[in-house]
């Protein structure tokens, strides 16, 4: 049952945004992936047609106005991960299906319909975000095994990132190709710059499991300030699917597992309050650039998937 009081403002149906549903053949499923609602009104999405190669797409709220956006990477992209910047631009990484690396570029819609390089090529499936004020730059990266790691974009890492396990203090950010699940170091993952400080979400007890086990492996909010050193906010999350952070970094929302229910979650920061805003298989996030609204992707299960727009 939904939350009391929810208001669902807006309701974007997938085969309306995938394309004109005259061209969808019975049968087909629609498929959206991450979302960014930047600061030119516009919800960006990346969408997929059963098994046809990935799109990159935006529309204005009211399902009108669909087009397709060319993200600006030197190749086919097989998936997308899109992160709105407080600079009103848009951290796209395009990960190439015949090379398996993966083009972090950074996306001016305002302006014209192509990309701006922000950072070359990195192995292995990841998805950027950076701070435009301060230059700070972290990627998530996972593999086939359900492995989450940090990864750092900026040139200075002086200040490395640590979180307390069990008394010793344990680096989380010094991302490593090809290194074990098995490994000491904790999975991190979904790094939410704000400012000086920095919020991420780590699993202590990931250690020796793999796929579906690690995935529900307990996670942890953090929140670390210039000593790089992560302080605990909220714990209780599991499988996070989506996050995303306002702009004046007030309002984390969360799409995954918590008590015992797949929802959508509102997080009070910096006390780390949190209540339900929806239930439902939610991933992709995105908050509005007026912090009032926010876009997700509801998953439909054997039907089109959708992306909702909600009320904070």
């Amino acid at each position: 049952m939904r939350t009391a009081g929810l208001r669902t403002t807006l309701v974007l149906m997938a085969v309306l945004i995938a394309g004109a549903a005259s061209s969808c053949r019975l049968g087909e499923k629609v498929w959206i992936g991450d979302v960014a609602w930047l600061s030119d009104g516009r919800v960006y999405y990346e969408a997929r047609i059963n098994q046809a190669p990935n799109k990159l797409r935006s529309v204005r709220p009211g399902g009108k106005d669909v087009r397709d956006e060319q993200a600006g990477a030197g190749c086919e992209a097989e998936e997308y991960g899109l992160r709105a910047l407080p600079n009103g631009r848009m951290a796209v990484s395009a990960r190439c299906g015949y090379s398996g690396t993966t083009e972090v570029l950074e996306y001016d819609a305002g302006r014209t319909p192509q990309a701006e390089r922000r950072a070359g090529s990195l192995s292995s499936w990841v998805t950027a975000v950076w701070d435009p004020g301060t230059g700070r730059g972290y990627f998530d990266a996972r593999d086939q095994l359900s492995c989450r790691r940090l990864g750092r974009m900026d040139v200075d890492a002086a200040s490395p990132l640590y979180v307390d396990a069990a008394g010793d203090r344990v680096r989380v950010d010094n991302f490593t190709l090809g290194e074990p699940c098995e490994s000491d170091r904790p999975d991190a993952s979904w790094p939410l710059p704000a400012g000086p400080d920095l919020y991420f979400f780590a699993s202590l007890q990931a250690k020796g499991l793999r796929g579906d086990q690690r995935l529900l492996a307990p996670q942890v909010l953090y929140r670390a300030g210039a000593d790089g050193f992560g302080h605990e906010v909220l714990g209780g999350f599991a499988d996070v699917r989506g996050a995303a952070l306002s702009r004046d970094g007030g309002t984390l929302v969360v799409a995954a597992k918590r008590d015992g229910d797949w929802a959508l979650w509102r997080v009070d920061l910096p006390g780390g309050k949190v209540r339900r805003l929806a239930d439902g298989d939610y991933s992709g996030v995105s908050i509005a650039p007026d912090g009032k609204h926010v876009a997700a992707v509801l998953s439909g299960g054997a039907d089109d998937d959708e992306i909702r727009v909600l009320q904070l």
